[in-house]
């Protein structure tokens, strides 16, 4: 599946995302550093993007996103969250539901991000 911005332009196009240097500090250990380059941060992104996106309107806390990727760690899927924010693929709606510790989460909604590009002019 291909994912487009509201203006057309492709998100996580051909595999490219998250520069795994942004993953681990500067002074951090050489074993961090090793940690970073070993995953995919984009797939791992397009991952928790489908869950969120399948809960649909109603939107869904971090509990619900985890209970579908149990095959994840903790640290895993919850760091995708601030890309994903920061990138304008989802969005905090700004309620709080209780989560399994009884303490509020915020209700995530996926952005519409998988609509086809515009068509292209012709003569360009």
């Amino acid at each position: 599946m291909r994912f487009f911005m509201e203006d057309g332009t492709e998100t996580f196009p051909g595999g490219q995302g998250t520069d795994p240097h942004t993953l681990h500090r500067r002074d951090g250990s050489d074993t961090s550093a090793a940690a970073a380059y070993s995953i995919d941060p984009t797939h791992l992104e397009k991952m928790v993007y489908q869950v969120i996106r399948s809960f649909g309107e109603s939107g869904c806390i971090s509990d619900e996103v985890r209970a579908k990727l149990p095959h994840l760690s903790y640290s895993s899927v919850t760091a995708r969250y601030r890309k994903l924010l920061d990138r304008n693929h989802i969005r905090d709606t700004g309620i709080r539901r209780p989560g399994n510790s009884g303490r509020g989460q915020r209700v995530m909604v996926a952005r519409a991000l998988d609509h086809p590009p515009p068509p292209e002019e012709e003569g360009s």
